[in-house]
């Protein structure tokens, strides 16, 4: 309303008053709808830029390690395997490596873009993960299994973790690693440590290298220590009482892993059990084995999605071996001794997506692990 018209207000009767009030406040509450409107628009616009530039990044480091072989989240595991026993949704009790037990999730997803957690450019990195790590230590609330499953002992994936609410130190761990890889954390930087704490019970936490390359312990059941940097956090496996959270920190590694690969710190199983519980829990398996392991990805609306059942070919000069993934996109393949200490490449393929292929040489009683990130097309498209 202009001011000729504001001033002519004075001299209306009170009918027209308030008629010329109502139509000002219409105004006022269209106006501000039209703003919130624009404000989530622009919202909605950066998080579609986050996620090109997430797009771009990955395409850039695909094009840069196209000819490099094994990219650089590939790496050899110790001598052993490691899985861990997990119930079915029918209740039947299978092994799964645990690996397979750190899982991006949709709620993963959605928390990283509502906190703006990703990594980038622009990101200081340790503010970020610790950041990503105080949004995410809340999401689960501390329960022993005993009072979740009237078990000692039992692992449930992250997903099933989210979705229960609640779950002890093993799953809470698992989270925090899957929302850091998520995010961006390179999988050499980030691990579920299992072990002996300094207060002497066996403990799950999480250790992540910081920009200056220690590795820093957060941990997972509790947030003692509520740091902006993640610099400020106490050095993984060292012994420093000025930290609250020193109790839990590790004093004796027993195996490491993140979703890619797996670490034994011990050759005697036995001395792990008894020395964590007096009542045996699930069975933990340590099996000597030649093999290949990957998690087969795409990336769709963020998150990525296990490529599933697709086609793995492993050739050299004079052989030629065909294997599938799984419905849930994981490799796992025990190689023949005629295959160890060759040159060979391994290939990926599924329709509708671009093959990969990789140059390997695997070594013998030794896990060759990497993830393979497979992009929507054809061959030469």
């Amino acid at each position: 309303m202009g001011w000729l018209k504001y001033f002519q207000s004075f001299f209306c009767d009170a009918d027209q008053r308030k008629k010329i009030i109502s139509d000002l406040q219409k105004q006022v509450t269209a106006l501000r709808t039209e703003l919130e409107s624009k404000i989530e628009d622009n919202d909605v616009l950066s998080e579609k830029i986050e996620d090109k530039e997430r797009d771009v990044d990955n395409l850039e480091n695909l094009l840069k390690g196209a000819n490099e072989g094994v990219s650089e989240e590939a790496r050899l595991s110790g001598k052993r395997s490691i899985s861990h026993s997990w119930k079915d949704p029918k209740g039947k009790s299978v092994q799964l490596d645990v690996q397979d037990f750190v899982q991006s999730s949709v709620v993963l997803h959605e928390l990283a873009k509502k906190k703006r957690l990703y990594l980038n450019d622009k990101t200081d990195y340790d503010k970020q993960v610790a950041k990503a790590y105080r949004a995410v230590i809340g999401l689960l609330d501390y329960r022993f299994d005993h009072s979740l499953f009237s078990q000692n002992e039992r692992w449930i994936t992250v997903t099933e973790a989210i979705s229960l609410g609640s779950s002890d130190c093993e799953e809470k761990s698992m989270t925090i690693v899957s929302l850091l890889e998520h995010i961006g954390v390179p999988r050499d930087s980030v691990f579920v440590c299992i072990g002996q704490s300094f207060n002497g019970i066996g403990h799950a936490t999480v250790k992540v290298k910081d920009s200056t390359g220690v590795f820093r312990h957060l941990n997972s059941s509790n947030l003692f220590e509520n740091f902006t940097d993640l610099k400020e956090y106490p050095e993984f496996h060292k012994k420093d009482t000025s930290f609250r959270t020193n109790g839990f920190n590790l004093e004796i590694m027993d195996y490491e892993f993140n979703s890619i690969v797996a670490e034994t710190k011990f050759e005697n199983l036995d001395n792990y059990l008894i020395r964590i519980s007096s009542v045996k829990p699930d069975s933990t398996q340590l099996n000597e084995k030649t093999e290949m392991r990957n998690r087969v990805v795409y990336v769709n609306g963020g998150v990525e999605l296990p490529v599933r059942n697709c086609n793995v070919i492993i050739e050299t000069d004079h052989d030629q071996l065909f294997f599938n993934a799984s419905a849930g996109g994981v490799v796992q393949v025990n190689i023949p001794p005629r295959l160890v200490g060759v040159s060979t490449k391994v290939t990926f393929e599924k329709t509708g997506f671009k093959p990969r292929t990789f140059d390997v040489t695997f070594e013998d009683s030794k896990t060759t692990s990497f993830k393979v990130r497979l992009y929507r097309g054809q061959d030469g498209s």
